[in-house]
C-alpha cells in the first residue's frame, strides 16, 4: 500500500501547472521498472510465492502506472476526446452487462469472456476486497456493492483490457471530478478510492483469472482454446476423494482457496481431482446423505455438515475460482486405496456394483458440471487392469466388442460414455486411459474412442520399466505404447499420472524422471503429476480390506510439505515448471 501514498505525496507536492507533470510520470515509471526488478530478483520458483500471486508486489506496478497516467493527465483531456454519443453507448454498454452480471450472480472474467458462478466467499473479507468490485472495471457483481465499487462503476467506458489501460481507466472513472475548481482534497480522496480499492482486489482479480481459454477441444492431435490457440495442460493430482475420508486430502490443513492459490503459483493450470463412485452414491446408484467427517474439514468449518459429493463441488468451485481447469477422475468404484489386481476395482463394474452405477454416477457429475468453463473434461477410469469377478480372473480387452454378461472392451465402455454424458455436457474432453494400469495404448490408434474431443491417458512410474533402461529404449517404449498418437498427429496424449520421491534427490534429477522430463518435452505431451498432498490418508485395500496407508505419514511424491502444508517441495517444482 505504499504506492497509493507516494501517488499522493507526489500530487500534493508538486506545481500546480496545466498540462502533464513528466516529471512526475518518468519518477513513477522508474519505481515501478525498479519494484518488478526487485521482485524478479526476490523470487525463487518453488518458494512461497504468495507476494507474486496476491499482488503485493509485482502486480502493484500496473496499477501504479495506470494511476500515475491518470493523475497526470486531468479527466478534462479525457472528456474532451470522448464525443457524448460514444460516451453514451460505453455507458449504455458497460451499465447492461453489469446489470445482467448482478441479476444472474455471476462475475465476469473479462480475460476469457466466460462468466463463472461465485458463492459468498469469506477470502474475499480476510483481505479487505470488496466482492462488488469486479476486476480492474470495477463492475459490481451484486446489488449491494460497496460505496468504493460503486463509485469505481459510475462511469463504465472501459473495456477488458488485460493491462495498464484498464488501471488509467478505471482511475480515471474515479478521478472524473470537475478539477476546474483546483480542490485537491476531493481529488486526494478518488485517488486513494483508484488506487487502494484495486490494489486490495488484486486477490480477488488474479485468484479469479482463468489459466485456460476454455472450452477447450480437440484438433487432430493438439489441445486447443476456444480461440483455436494450442494449448498445454501441465497439473497435479489432489487425490483423497477417492479414499477411506471421501474428502480431498489436507482440507483438515488448509482453507481450499489458500491451496488452489498455491497450486497457481507453482505456475500449474489444471488439477485432477479424484474420487470413488462409492464417494458419491450407494451401489444401486442413489445418492448419499450422511455428512462428510467433520475432523477432516477442520480447516474449512464452512464445509461442516455437507456430505462428500457437496464438500467435491466446493472444491472444484474454489480450484476454477482461482482460474484453475479441473478434471474429475473416476478411480474407484468402492472408496479405498488404489491400485492392485487384487481390488476387484481394474473394470468399471464388479460383484457389488453394476455398471448401471458407473454410467448414472458419471452422468451426475456431468450434469452438475454442465456449461462450467473450466471443468474441461472428464477422466472416465482409472488405471484399467485385471478384476476377480464372481472368483473369476477378467483381464481388460481394447477393441474386441462385446457386451456379454462379463464385458471387458475398454474402447467400447469409454465410447458409450462418453456419448450419453456428451449429451449432457457437450463442451467438454473425454480423457481415455490405456490397458495394464493405463501404460498400454497400442490398439487405440486402429481403434479409436468413437465420439469428438477424445484424449487419450497414460500412467507412468520408474517400476514400469527395466532398471537401468537407456534413453533411447525408453523413448522407444514410452512411444509404441502411446506417444505415437501424437507424433503420427492422431489425438493427443496427456500423462494423468507420474512420479517420484520428492525426497530424494538423486531420483528427481536422474534415471527414470530425466529420461520422463526429456520425453515429455520432446513429445509436447499434456502431464499432470501424482500426488498434491503432503501426508498420505488413510486407505484401505478394496476386496482384500488390507490397510495399505495411513493418516498422517509422509506421501512420498508429493508436492506439498510438512505437516502442516505450509511447504512444497521446491526442487520437484522446479523441475517441473519448464515442462509448462
Amino acid at each position: 500500500m505504499i504506492w497509493p501514498w507516494l501517488l499522493l505525496t507526489g500530487l500534493r507536492c508538486r506545481r500546480r501547472r496545466p498540462g502533464p507533470d513528466v516529471g512526475l510520470a518518468v519518477t513513477t515509471v522508474l519505481l515501478a521498472a525498479a519494484s518488478a526488478v526487485t521482485m524478479a530478483l526476490l523470487y525463487r520458483p518453488g518458494y512461497d510465492p504468495t507476494r507474486v500471486y496476491d499482488g503485493r508486489d509485482t502486480r502493484a506496478f500496473a496499477l501504479l502506472i495506470g494511476a500515475a497516467l491518470a493523475s497526470v493527465w486531468p479527466s478534462r483531456h479525457l472528456r474532451g476526446e470522448v464525443t457524448k454519443p460514444a460516451r453514451w453507448a460505453l455507458d449504455g454498454a458497460g451499465s447492461r452487462r453489469a446489470c445482467r452480471f448482478r441479476r444472474a450472480g455471476l462475475a465476469h472474467e473479462p480475460v476469457l469472456g466466460v462468466p463463472v458462478p461465485r458463492r459468498a466467499d469469506p477470502a474475499l473479507a480476510r483481505h479487505g476486497a470488496d466482492r462488488g468490485c469486479c476486476r480492474l472495471t470495477g463492475q459490481p457483481v451484486r446489488a449491494d456493492a460497496g460505496v468504493a465499487a460503486a463509485a469505481l462503476a459510475g462511469r463504465p467506458l472501459l473495456r477488458h483490457l488485460p493491462d495498464q489501460s484498464s488501471a488509467y481507466l478505471a482511475c480515471q472513472s474515479a478521478l472524473n471530478v470537475d478539477q476546474r475548481r483546483h480542490r485537491w482534497a476531493p481529488r486526494l480522496v478518488a485517488q486513494v478510492t483508484a488506487v487502494a480499492c484495486p490494489l486490495g482486489g488484486t486477490w480477488v482479480i488474479l485468484g479469479s483469472m482463468p489459466l485456460l481459454h476454455a472450452p477447450l477441444s480437440v484438433r487432430g492431435a493438439q489441445i486447443v482454446d476456444a480461440a483455436g490457440n494450442p494449448v498445454r495442460l501441465a497439473g497435479v493430482n489432489w487425490g483423497g476423494a477417492h479414499q477411506d475420508g471421501l474428502v480431498p486430502a489436507g482440507l483438515d490443513k488448509l482453507h481450499r482457496d489458500e491451496i488452489a492459490r498455491r497450486i497457481v503459483g507453482w505456475g500449474l493450470n489444471h488439477v485432477r481431482l479424484t474420487f470413488a463412485l462409492g464417494t458419491f452414491v450407494n451401489n444401486n446408484g442413489s445418492l448419499k446423505t450422511g455428512p462428510a467427517d467433520t475432523a477432516r474439514l477442520a480447516a474449512n468449518p464452512d464445509l461442516a455438515g455437507l456430505t462428500p459429493w457437496a464438500v467435491y463441488q466446493a472444491v472444484t468451485e474454489s480450484l476454477t475460482a482461482a482460474g484453475l481447469a479441473v478434471i474429475p477422475n473416476c478411480q474407484l468404484l468402492y472408496p479405498g486405496w488404489c491400485c492392485s489386481d487384487a481390488d476387484c476395482n481394474g473394470l468399471w463394474y464388479n460383484d457389488n456394483w453394476p455398471s448401471s452405477t458407473f454410467t448414472s454416477t458419471w452422468l451426475t457429475v456431468a450434469q452438475r458440471f454442465a456449461g462450467h468453463p473450466l471443468v474441461i473434461g472428464y477422466d472416465l477410469k482409472n488405471e484399467p487392469r485385471p478384476a476377480t469377478i464372481s472368483g473369476t480372473k477378467v483381464t481388460p480387452t481394447w477393441g474386441t466388442g462385446g457386451t456379454g454378461g462379463r464385458p471387458t472392451d475398454f474402447q467400447q465402455l469409454y465410447g458409450n460414455t462418453a456419448s450419453e454424458m456428451h449429451a449432457a455436457d457437450p463442451a467438454k474432453l473425454f480423457f481415455c486411459e490405456g490397458l495394464n494400469y493405463a501404460a498400454d495404448l497400442t490398439r487405440a490408434g486402429a481403434h479409436p474412442v468413437t465420439g469428438s474431443n477424445v484424449v487419450y491417458s497414460m500412467h507412468d512410474y520408474s517400476w514400469f520399466h527395466p532398471s537401468g533402461q537407456s534413453q533411447a529404449d525408453y523413448f522407444a517404449s514410452m512411444d509404441s505404447h502411446g506417444g505415437y498418437l501424437v507424433t503420427q498427429g492422431i489425438a493427443p496424449l496427456w500423462v494423468g499420472e507420474f512420479g517420484i520421491d520428492t525426497g530424494t534427490r538423486a531420483a528427481m534429477t536422474a534415471g527414470w524422471m530425466a529420461q520422463f522430463r526429456a520425453w515429455a518435452q520432446a513429445r509436447g505431451v499434456h502431464w499432470c503429476w501424482w500426488e498434491l498432498s503432503a501426508q498420505a490418508v488413510k486407505g484401505t485395500e478394496p476386496c482384500t480390506n488390507a490397510v495399505k496407508a495411513l493418516d498422517g505419514t509422509r506421501e512420498t511424491f508429493g508436492l506439498m510439505a510438512g505437516q502442516d502444508w505450509l511447504g512444497s517441495q521446491s526442487e520437484m517444482i522446479a523441475l517441473l515448471q519448464p515442462m509448462t
